[in-house]
């Protein structure tokens, strides 16, 4: 199951693609989701849209041990409480089963939702501030969590039955260079791609180095400092 499907083109590539029975949960569209684009998707590509359920993360409409993963892409920095979305997508997990969630980690130094710089221990009120003295949107700044290690495993170790399978910050450098790749992707073409992308293409050769990795692997476990967490966690039997 994936939590926060939104126009559910992952669930049609897992289906179409991968062979997965796959269900989803989104929000209708009143809750800022994107439930009724998601079944319209699913149906154009004949797949049953009530795969796609009306429901958020923590109300999961779903019965308990049902799943044998369950994942979630950059969803839990949106959601209102994000230790009852994690204990939800527990509930419906069966015992053995595997939770994977990535999400934002704010004590990283980029914020992707403004395309923006970002001091890594910033409150929500400077961080009000700074995007405003940026001319963007601040009121959105209240619809994000901003997700810590330090929270994330807080939650966690007040769950009981459950184990981390792999630390929160596994292997940040090589998926931080798969980042990369996809942004040079997405900027080819563009006017400006000569000054950005041999900048790009370098940072994607240092990535690339052993070395870079176990100095980047031992920063981030000591400072918390790294792009995104991966949250793997068993179901105890």
């Amino acid at each position: 199951m994936e939590v926060g499907a939104g126009f559910g083109f992952f669930m049609v590539y897992a289906i179409k693609n991968l062979n997965w029975n796959i269900y989803g949960i989104e929000p209708g569209k009143d809750d800022f989701g994107q439930l009724e684009a998601g079944g319209a998707i699913l149906e154009y590509n004949g797949i049953d849209k009530e795969r796609l359920g009306n429901s958020s993360g923590e109300r999961i409409k779903f019965e308990s041990n049902s799943f044998d993963i369950v994942i979630s892409n950059d969803v839990l920095e949106h959601v209102e409480n994000p230790e009852v979305v994690i204990l939800q997508a527990l509930r419906v997990l069966k015992p053995g089963g595997i939770l994977i969630f990535n999400f934002n980690n704010y004590r990283w130094i980029y914020e992707a939702h403004y395309n923006l710089f970002w001091f890594p221990f910033m409150s929500k009120f400077l961080a009000k501030k700074y995007v405003a003295w940026l001319k963007r949107d601040s009121g959105y700044i209240d619809h994000l969590n901003f997700l810590t290690p330090t929270y994330i495993k807080k939650i966690i170790k007040n769950i009981p039955n459950v184990r981390i399978c792999l630390p929160l910050e596994y292997k940040t450098a090589d998926f931080m260079m798969e980042r990369v790749k996809a942004y040079i992707h997405c900027v080819e073409g563009r006017k400006r791609k000569q000054i950005i992308l041999p900048f790009f293409k370098i940072l994607i050769d240092i990535c690339s180095m052993k070395l870079f990795k176990q100095v980047m692997q031992i920063f981030a476990s000591l400072t918390g400092i790294y792009h995104e967490m991966h949250l793997v966690l068993m179901k105890d039997r």
